[in-house]
């Protein structure tokens, strides 16, 4: 069982690259229509995918509560996408969400603007100066985006485990390099580990989604992590309440786990220093 998160440049050969890795591995291909779909599915609105499906978002919606919300949509409909294994994720912060998890392999594809703005010039028809405008401006949504719900410079090179440049290798070559390399990398072990890591990724943010979606808890940037029998909180509240609420919500609902709050509490804490 195998991950495989591809993050690449709007106009390269990304996507072709990835449905040729899914059908040569029989991965199950999750791709924005995908994930759209089951985002949508879970109560996210049309018009809240207008403003943060894979967009750097404006001043005001990087502001509101709307951002956190779709970015537990996104990390739900996700983690029930690849909880199985054996799939190729397309983009959407994919190698961020499932960066801890054993079994997952991050690939980045990139490839010079110049020969992306031409390749979507053909495809689209369109003029060669508009199309080098699209993708310069898919490229800031793109670091916007990851820069916006993951605080990540999507161009550091560090964040990936392999680099393609889709100007230097044809579609199928470079998908059976990227399906050599995961199969070198994921063993037995790593599969078992991954899947246990993944069941505790997904039972945080169920519990973030309980909190948020079914109690209105008012704590931002909400997160939990699982560590044995012990949920972590961690996020902004602006008041202590908040945050007190939450930990006797959760104390009823998972009675077998111990709950820890690192939820910072910002107006408390300017109060203490004035």
């Amino acid at each position: 069982m195998a991950i495989i998160t591809v993050s690449r440049q709007f106009g390269s050969k990304g996507d072709e690259i990835c449905e040729s890795l899914s059908r040569k591995l029989g991965y199950k291909l999750v791709d924005r229509k995908v994930l759209r779909k089951r985002i949508m599915e879970l109560g996210c609105s049309e018009e809240m995918m207008k403003k943060f499906d894979g967009l750097k978002p404006g001043i005001w919606a990087s502001l509101s509560r709307y951002k956190d919300e779709y970015l537990y949509y996104l990390k739900t409909a996700m983690m029930s996408e690849v909880s199985s294994g054996n799939c190729v994720v397309v983009g959407r912060g994919s190698f961020l969400i499932l960066k801890d998890i054993a079994n997952c392999v991050s690939v980045r594809i990139v490839e010079e603007r110049s020969s992306r703005a031409e390749r979507v010039a053909r495809l689209f028809g369109s003029d060669l100066k508009e199309a080098g405008k699209a993708v310069k401006k898919a490229d800031w949504h793109q670091l916007g985006f990851h820069k916006s719900f993951f605080n990540a410079k999507i161009a550091d090179f560090f964040l990936y485990d392999m680099i393609v440049n889709s100007g230097k290798a044809d579609i199928d070559s470079a998908a059976d390099a990227i399906a050599a390399y995961a199969k070198s990398q994921i063993t037995e072990e790593k599969e078992k580990i991954g899947q246990e890591q993944m069941y505790e990724l997904t039972l945080a943010q169920n519990i973030v989604n309980m909190l948020v979606f079914t109690y209105s808890v008012e704590i931002d940037n909400l997160r939990a992590e699982i560590d044995g029998k012990t949920v972590t909180l961690k996020g902004v509240a602006s008041l202590s309440a908040s945050v007190e609420r939450a930990v006797a919500i959760l104390s009823l609902e998972i009675p077998d786990f111990k709950i820890v709050s690192k939820v910072n509490v910002v107006q408390d804490s300017m109060r203490k220093s004035f």
